[in-house]
């Protein structure tokens, strides 16, 4: 963990403080269609606070609206493994699943 001390200023918190965020600016790329931005955010928060479902979900939704379900339900099972009861990751899943039908 001391890259990640070393890139986020040295501080035990910073990665604390800067997963949600890297998080929320991932839903908002997501939300205004740029995707590949949305990736690079979830990936920061995934380095950051790689036990976090939410952002496996969130990758996950986003290779799902770009046409990739491969890569979707890859990451919806890397979700439902911290999370096994979310709703939304579940039915994810299944319709990427359906689309790989």
């Amino acid at each position: 963990s001391s890259g990640i001390n070393a890139e986020y200023g040295g501080h035990e918190w910073a990665a604390a403080t800067w997963a949600p965020l890297y998080l929320n600016l991932g839903q908002i790329y997501r939300i205004a269609k740029q995707f590949d931005q949305a990736i690079k955010c979830f990936k920061h928060a995934q380095f950051l606070s790689s036990d976090n479902s939410t952002v496996y979900t969130g990758l996950a939704f986003v290779y799902a609206l770009q046409g990739d379900p491969m890569l979707a339900v890859e990451y919806c099972h890397k979700a439902l493994d911290k999370e096994r009861q979310d709703p939304f990751t579940i039915q994810l899943l299944e319709m990427s699943l359906s689309a790989l039908a």
